[in-house]
């Protein structure tokens, strides 16, 4: 718990979740830490008491034999599972990341680079009932990131990348989060 408040350390921009020091980071939900550790220590616990309570009590299993199909296997998997999702978040956190020479896009533990020369368009467009960004190229197919992913409101997202890629010459504010937001609302 402790490690996740210290990497989740955050700006407050109102409509924007940005993560402090460093480039402009946009950081997505904490879907993660904590709560998934502990949900994750409630699967193998229960195993534990299940077996325990066969072992000392005499009790019969409540939730089959151990050599049926799924049963405490299962839940320990799911548990560890959990617990190691719960532990590594943290240190990957999704988001957007705009910088001088691209702009990043973290989905789980996968990362995508998208240099300024290749981005051609923004657009917010509707994915199911959310709006989600929607980043063309040149060339290849357009890119598609949701909400969740970078926890802002999408329309403060795409105008921050839109008045970027219109506007190179000012990239080196992208630097300082503070100054780079600063200067989009104050165009906006």
């Amino acid at each position: 718990m402790f490690v996740s408040v210290l990497v989740y350390r955050r700006i407050a921009w109102t409509g924007l979740r940005v993560r402090s020091g460093g480039e402009l980071h946009l950081v997505g939900g904490e879907y993660g830490g904590p709560l998934t550790v502990l949900v994750g220590l409630c699967f193998v616990g229960s195993v534990i008491a299940e077996f325990w309570l066969r072992a000392n009590m005499g009790m019969p299993p409540s939730s089959g034999y151990s050599g049926r199909r799924g049963g405490p296997l299962f839940f320990v998997l799911v548990g560890l599972g959990c617990v190691a999702f719960g532990i590594v978040k943290p240190f990957l956190p999704s988001g957007i990341r705009i910088c001088e020479d691209a702009v990043w896009v973290r989905k789980g533990i996968i990362e995508h680079r998208m240099p300024w020369d290749q981005l051609e368009d923004v657009a917010l467009k509707m994915r199911g009932k959310a709006l989600a960004l929607e980043l063309s190229f040149e060339s290849g197919p357009d890119y598609s990131v949701r909400p969740m992913y970078f926890g802002s409101n999408p329309y403060y997202v795409a105008e921050l990348i839109l008045y970027y890629l219109r506007h190179p010459g000012r990239r080196e504010l992208l630097r300082d989060p503070d100054a780079a937001i600063r200067e989009v609302m104050e165009v906006a």
